[in-house]
């Protein structure tokens, strides 16, 4: 089964494809996912928020023809872009600690980290998504936790 440009769906999911080690094999990143979000090491909502705003920004990109000739499924497959999400983005000492926080967080890191790889030279933006969401975590949980 083959997506835009021969970018082949069963070599992205299995890691029969040039790319890093660790970030090839997109079957053993969503088990190590499952096993860090059922023993509550990983937030499942900054997972899903940082997907989401990703996927939605992609395909939005993707309507304008913005998004190069990747598309919205190979963009988010392949890369790091699933393995930062699944291990970096949830690091419990950077990540925020309250839901609200948690899912701007995501988004944040999904949105920069598509414009990133979208309209620079960094193919790989999702180490400045992190980067600049690592900037504001602690910030979303103060301002999360004041009551008026």
């Amino acid at each position: 089964f083959r997506l835009n440009e021969g970018v082949d769906i069963i070599s992205l999911l299995t890691g029969f494809r040039p790319g890093s080690m660790g970030e090839s094999a997109i079957i053993l990143i969503l088990l190590a996912g499952i096993f860090l979000i059922s023993t509550r090491t990983a937030s499942w909502i900054i997972i899903v928020s940082t997907l989401g705003s990703a996927a939605l920004l992609t395909f939005g990109l993707d309507l304008f023809g913005l998004s190069g000739s990747t598309g919205t499924i190979p963009g988010l497959l392949s890369g790091s872009f699933l393995f930062v999400t699944v291990f970096m983005a949830t690091d419990p000492v950077s990540a925020p600690k309250r839901p609200i926080p948690q899912i701007l967080y995501g988004i944040i890191i999904g949105t920069v980290s598509i414009l990133v790889r979208t309209f620079s030279l960094f193919t790989e933006g999702t180490s400045f998504g992190v980067l600049v969401a690592n900037v504001f975590g602690p910030l979303l949980d103060e301002i999360a936790g004041k009551k008026k």
